[in-house]
């Protein structure tokens, strides 16, 4: 993900029933492009929500994970 100037950063991880699944980042960070390794090592297969909040706004994407 890419972050255009400095700021809190919040990115969660969520099954599709919404309960938190896993945190990858909740930290201050400097502009630029980041990177988050999600390991699912744990999780069943099926649909996850990835939640990226910066700057009061949020974006949403979504992963499927096959094992």
């Amino acid at each position: 993900f890419e972050i255009p100037e400095s700021g809190h950063v919040r990115l969660v991880v969520f099954d599709v029933t919404g309960r938190l699944v896993m945190t990858l980042a909740n930290e201050l960070m400097a502009a630029g492009v980041w990177s988050r390794t999600f390991d699912a090592a744990g999780l069943a297969s099926g649909v996850y929500l990835f939640r990226l909040e910066f700057k009061g706004e949020a974006r949403v994407g979504r992963a499927l994970l096959i094992k």
